[in-house]
C-alpha cells in the first residue's frame, strides 16, 4: 500500500516533467487554425455505436440478428440486471417459484394479484414485446438482402421463429386482448390493435409457417414445427398438433445461450435463485403446488440445509437445474414434441401416451440434464433434507420407475400435465399449461393453480393470467377501456 509520504514523492517527482508538458501543450494550441476544421477535429469514431447506415446490406443484418438474439435472451430469461424474463415471471405466478423477496412488484405477481401497473411486469411485457419486434426487424432485413444463400435463409427463418414464440409466450401468459405492435403501426397510429387470445396463437403459427418456407435448415425447421405444434395445442387442435410434432426428432433442441461477459447475457434465473436468492423452489405450493423437491428432474440444493432467501424469512431451496450464470434454457426441444404427441394421445384415451412417456424416463435425451449431477458432487450434506439420488444412478438402474395407467380419463390428464411440468421446469411452459387444465379441460382454477393462505400472510388472488400493463393506455386503439376490458378469470 502507498503511504501519504510515498504519495508526496511520487507527486513532487512529476511536477517538472508536467510542467513541461504544458507548456508544450500551450505552444501548440496558440499556432494558428487555419486550415483546420473544428468539425474534423473533433470529430470521434465510437466502435460501439451502431449508426442507422451500418444496419443495411449483409453486416447490417448480422448486426440486427446479433441484437435479436440478445433481446430474446433477455425476454426469455431476464440478467442480472434486476430484469425478469418469462420464465421467472410466470413460474412465480404459478408454483414453479415462490417470493422471497421483499420488492412488493414481485409478491403480487406471486399471489396472483398482479395491478396492471404493477412495474415488475411491465418490464418484462416491454422486453419480451422489444424481442418480438427486433426479431421481426432482423427477418425483414434478411429478406431485403440481394443475394438468397443457405445461411442468409437460414438466419431469415431463425428470427420469424423467435418472432412467432415471442408471440406464443405472451399468448400464453397475459390475458385475451394484447396488441402486438410495430414500429410501423406504432409511427402511424400510436399502436397495435389488440388481438385475442386466439387471434394471437394463429398469427403465431403464420410466423411459424413463413420460417417452414424460408429455409431448409434442419434446426429452424424443427424450430418452427415445434411451435406451430405448441401453439396448434393451445388452440385444442390436438390431432393436429400430434401429426407437427410427430415430424421432429427426440435429440432435436434449440437453447437459449447466456454469457458471463456482461450482466445483461447472465442467465436470470439463476441470478434471481441462486445468487441473489429472491426466488425460491417451493414444495406443493398453496395446496396444488406440485412436490418439485422429490423429483430427480427439479432436484433442489439448501446450502446448509438451513439457508433463508434475500427476506430472511422465506426457505431458499435453488434448482439444480440452472446453477451456472451462463447455462442455456431450453426453448423448444424433441422432447417437448413427444411430450405434444402423449397428450393427444391421452386426450383420446388411447393408451399408447404411456408408451411414450415410459420412453422418456427410461431414456431421456440428454441435454434434459445439462450440469444436472455436478450440482450435488460432494454436497450431499448442503442438499435438500432428503438428498436427491443423482441422474446418473438413475440412468445405472434403468431410468425413472415406470409409470401405470391411472385408470380415468381425468387421471391420465393428470398424469400427463405433471409430466410436462418436471420435464420443461423453468422453460415458460408452466402457466400456459395450467391455463389450458381450465380452458381445455374444464377444471376449476383453484384446483390447478396455488390457492390459500399464502405463505407470507394473506390469501392468494383469483386471477389466472397477466393483466394488460398500464403503458397501453397510451395506445388509442387499446386506452384505459382495453385494459379494463381484461378477464383475469379467463383462462
Amino acid at each position: 500500500m502507498t503511504t501519504h509520504g510515498d504519495f508526496q514523492t511520487m507527486t513532487a517527482s512529476v511536477r517538472r516533467p508536467a510542467r513541461r508538458l504544458a507548456l508544450a501543450l500551450g505552444a501548440a494550441l496558440a499556432l494558428p487554425l487555419a486550415g483546420c476544421s473544428i468539425d474534423t477535429a473533433l470529430q470521434v469514431n465510437d466502435p460501439d455505436i451502431v449508426r442507422p447506415a451500418d444496419l443495411t446490406g449483409s453486416a447490417g443484418a448480422s448486426s440486427l440478428r446479433a441484437g435479436a438474439l440478445g433481446n430474446f435472451g433477455l425476454g426469455y430469461s431476464g440478467n442480472n440486471g434486476a430484469q425478469e424474463g418469462v420464465v421467472l415471471a410466470s413460474g412465480l405466478f404459478a408454483d414453479e417459484y415462490y417470493s422471497g423477496d421483499t420488492f412488493s412488484t414481485r409478491q403480487d405477481v406471486d399471489f396472483r394479484g398482479n395491478p396492471p401497473d404493477n412495474a415488475t411486469q411491465q418490464g418484462t411485457f416491454r422486453n419480451i414485446q422489444n424481442a418480438r419486434e427486433s426479431a421481426r426487424v432482423a427477418a425483414a432485413a434478411f429478406a431485403a438482402l440481394p443475394i438468397q444463400d443457405a445461411t442468409t435463409q437460414a438466419n431469415r427463418a431463425e428470427m420469424l421463429n423467435l418472432e412467432a414464440y415471442a408471440i406464443v409466450l405472451i399468448a400464453e401468459i397475459w390475458c385475451s386482448g394484447i396488441p402486438f405492435t410495430t414500429a410501423e403501426e406504432l409511427a402511424t397510429q400510436g399502436g397495435g390493435v389488440p388481438l385475442t387470445t386466439t387471434e394471437a396463437f394463429e398469427l403465431a403459427i403464420t410466423k411459424f409457417q413463413g420460417a417452414l418456407a424460408a429455409s431448409t435448415d434442419a434446426t429452424q425447421q424443427n424450430l418452427a414445427r415445434v411451435g406451430i405444434a405448441r401453439a396448434q395445442l393451445n388452440l385444442g387442435r390436438f390431432t393436429d398438433a400430434a401429426a407437427t410434432a410427430a415430424q421432429v426428432p427426440t435429440g432435436f433442441v434449440y437453447q437459449i445461450f447466456h454469457s458471463i461477459t456482461t450482466g445483461r447475457q447472465e442467465n436470470g434465473v439463476t441470478v434471481f435463485n441462486w445468487l441473489s436468492e429472491r426466488w425460491s423452489v417451493p414444495n406443493v405450493e398453496g395446496v396444488n403446488g406440485l412436490p418439485w423437491h422429490t423429483d430427480p428432474r427439479t432436484a433442489v440444493k439448501r446450502n446448509g440445509g438451513t439457508n433463508l432467501a434475500f427476506d430472511n424469512l422465506t426457505p431458499q431451496f435453488d434448482a439444480a437445474k440452472y446453477s451456472l450464470r451462463n447455462q442455456p434454457i431450453v426453448l423448444a426441444s424433441g422432447l417437448e414434441a413427444r411430450l405434444i404427441e402423449a397428450e393427444a394421445l391421452a386426450q383420446a384415451n388411447n393408451p399408447g401416451y404411456l408408451a411414450i412417456l415410459n420412453a422418456l424416463r427410461t431414456t431421456p435425451p440428454s441435454y434434459a440434464f445439462i450440469n444436472r449431477d455436478a450440482v450435488f458432487a460432494g454436497n450431499a450434506t448442503q442438499a435438500a433434507t432428503n438428498p436427491p439420488t443423482p441422474w446418473s444412478a438413475f440412468q445405472a438402474s434403468g431410468g425413472l420407475p415406470a409409470l401405470t395407467d391411472p385408470g380415468t380419463a381425468a387421471g391420465r390428464v393428470t398424469q400427463l400435465f405433471n409430466e410436462r411440468a418436471y420435464w420443461m421446469f423453468g422453460t415458460a411452459h408452466r402457466l400456459g399449461d395450467l391455463r389450458r387444465l381450465v380452458r381445455q379441460y374444464g377444471r376449476a382454477a383453484e384446483s390447478v393453480f396455488p390457492t390459500g393462505s399464502w405463505h407470507k400472510g394473506g390469501s392468494y388472488g383469483t386471477a389466472v393470467n397477466f393483466p394488460i400493463p398500464i403503458d397501453e393506455q397510451n395506445n388509442p386503439n387499446v386506452g384505459a377501456a382495453g385494459i379494463a376490458a381484461c378477464n383475469r378469470q379467463q383462462a
